[in-house]
C-alpha cells in the first residue's frame, strides 16, 4: 500500500468518524429533549395530583403528605409538639 493510498484511507476513516459523530450528537440531543418533556409531564402530573383542579389549592393528601414530613421532622428532635385540627 502507498503512502497516497494510506492517506486516502486515513481520510475516509476521519470523514467517517467524523459523520458518526455528527448522528450521535443528534441523537444524544433528541434523547435530551425527550426526557426534558418527560420530567415536565411528570411535574404536571405530580401537580394536579396535589392539587384541586378548579382552585389550584393544595388538597389533602399534600396536605397530610407535608404535615407527615413535618410531624417526622418535629419527632426526630426532643420539641414540644401539638397539633390543631378544626
Amino acid at each position: 500500500m502507498t503512502a497516497l493510498e494510506r492517506k486516502k484511507l486515513q481520510a475516509e476513516l476521519e470523514r467517517r468518524v467524523e459523520d458518526r459523530t455528527r448522528e450521535l450528537a443528534k441523537v444524544v440531543r433528541a434523547l435530551r429533549e425527550q426526557v426534558k418533556v418527560r420530567e415536565q409531564a411528570e411535574q404536571r402530573l405530580t401537580h394536579d395530583a396535589l392539587h384541586d383542579a378548579l382552585t389550584g389549592l393544595p388538597n389533602w393528601t399534600c396536605f397530610h403528605q407535608g404535615l407527615s414530613r413535618r410531624w417526622a421532622a418535629c419527632t426526630a428532635t426532643p420539641a414540644i409538639v401539638s397539633r390543631c385540627f378544626s
